[in-house]
């Protein structure tokens, strides 16, 4: 049976997007990678979208900020030739 709580699986267009914004979050206005283990934003986020799971701190600092880094480092760079 097809359930609304299931979560989006890792490949989601969703999550990518979700991802993002939290990365663009977290970057634009300097908070601290923590807020991603806090309860109160984690029952924020669940009450928007429950079947997004917010990914960790060790996620965001090792894989989605370095690969938003080379995204926007790309861009740029092209822009600029």
């Amino acid at each position: 049976m097809y359930s609304r709580q299931a979560p989006y699986t890792a490949d989601n267009n969703k999550v990518e997007r979700l991802n993002s914004l939290l990365v663009d979050l977290v970057c634009k206005e300097g908070l601290l990678l923590r807020v991603v283990e806090s309860s109160a934003f984690k029952a924020f986020v669940n009450e928007l979208d429950p079947r997004y799971k917010v990914p960790t701190r060790q996620a965001l600092s090792s894989t989605l900020i370095p690969m938003k880094y080379d995204a926007v480092k790309a861009d740029l760079a092209e822009k600029m030739s």
